[in-house]
């Protein structure tokens, strides 16, 4: 007889962490390992050996839903196979930098630490049940397009507390772009970020034909990025001595 789902390892303390104080109306769960090898051979897909023992440590991602007077409570929860050798960073520092972001944001992701975060979603992403993007054609992109290394030009100095918002457009740029991207980080190295923004606006110039233009915010020093063919804007500036900002639209 086939051991119960009940008795798979981690699964009765995982659940009873996210079900309480009452008992969900809805649970999902998925067993990781197995769930992404065999969409492997069902789409004809080879995970080379290292991923394969990545993903084979890994044991269950599981969602409740709760019913709530006002809407519905979703909470999640993962965790790893026992005697795994990997570790979940279980430090948060995320403060307060969520709260620059515009009432009228539509969604909103923040944490304690961008560097932290990316590697952590560089190396498990292909365990998520949702995969907004592959990490890896980010850092081939940026490669390809404006000749910069993503985690050595940028990560480096991105060891702090970050907020990402997609905001609504307003008034009339909202014909040519419904939706824009608004990013807050904290560097932890503030001189290694201006040498790094100065690069990328040499390469938007150079790689991408971009119009580069200084300006001014609230009395304080930012820089336009404009391409020519589309209209498209992005802003780049600092909230204060150790936050940058980054606007698209």
């Amino acid at each position: 007889m086939k051991t119960s789902l009940a008795r798979t390892p981690g699964y009765a303390n995982a659940l009873g962490q996210i079900q309480q104080p009452v008992r969900p109306f809805l649970t999902l769960y998925r067993n990781v390992p197995g769930s992404i090898t065999s969409a492997a051979k069902n789409f004809d897909r080879s995970l080379s050996q290292s991923k394969q023992e990545w993903i084979d440590q890994a044991q269950g991602w599981a969602t409740v839903a709760n019913l709530q007077e006002d809407g519905i409570e979703l909470r999640n929860i993962a965790w790893l196979k026992p005697g795994s050798k990997r570790k979940f960073a279980a430090k948060n520092e995320a403060k307060s930098l969520h709260t620059k972001l515009p009432k009228s944001a539509l969604a909103m992701i923040s944490g304690g630490n961008f560097n932290q975060f990316w590697q952590d979603y560089r190396q498990d992403y292909i365990t998520y049940p949702v995969q907004p993007f592959d990490p890896n054609l980010v850092n081939k992109g940026i490669q390809d397009s404006l000749g910069l290394n993503w985690e050595k030009d940028f990560l480096s100095w991105m060891k702090g507390e970050f907020a990402i918002a997609m905001v609504p457009m307003p008034g009339d740029a909202a014909q040519k772009m419904p939706i824009g991207i608004m990013a807050l980080v904290k560097t932890n190295d503030r001189r290694a970020a201006e040498i790094s923004l100065k690069q990328l606006d040499d390469a938007m110039i150079g790689q991408q034909r971009y119009k580069v233009i200084p300006g001014k915010f609230n009395n304080e020093p930012i820089v336009n990025w404009s391409d020519p063919t589309t209209g498209t804007t992005v802003t780049r500036g600092w909230l204060n001595d150790n936050i940058a900002f980054f606007s698209l639209g």
